[in-house]
């Protein structure tokens, strides 16, 4: 009876340990090496633009052009792109 338990109890681990290294395999390709494999092939086609940056991605870099923007005086052209939509604005200026 005791020897069943251990084999039970030992498949038991095996199995959440299975589960959970695929999990951890699951969010790593998620997270990081799916997001990287495509910035490498749009690069190889030519594309450029800001690299990769893991969970949070440009959102800094917008937030502090924004605060920016809106910082300044409007102009009265009718150019809003600039002070509504900086970051993009900024995205094709440099990369096209």
């Amino acid at each position: 009876m005791s020897m069943e338990l251990d084999r039970l109890a030992i498949a038991s681990v095996g199995a959440v340990v299975a589960v959970v290294i695929w999990l951890g395999w699951s969010a790593l390709n998620w997270v990081w090496l799916r997001p990287r494999r495509l910035e490498r092939r749009l690069r190889e086609q030519g594309l450029s633009g800001t690299s990769y940056k893991l969970l949070f991605g440009d959102v800094k870099d917008s937030s502090v052009m924004t605060e920016r923007a809106k910082s300044s005086p409007i102009s009265f052209s009718q150019d809003i792109l600039p002070r509504v939509l900086p970051f993009l604005h900024n995205s094709v200026e440099t990369y096209g």
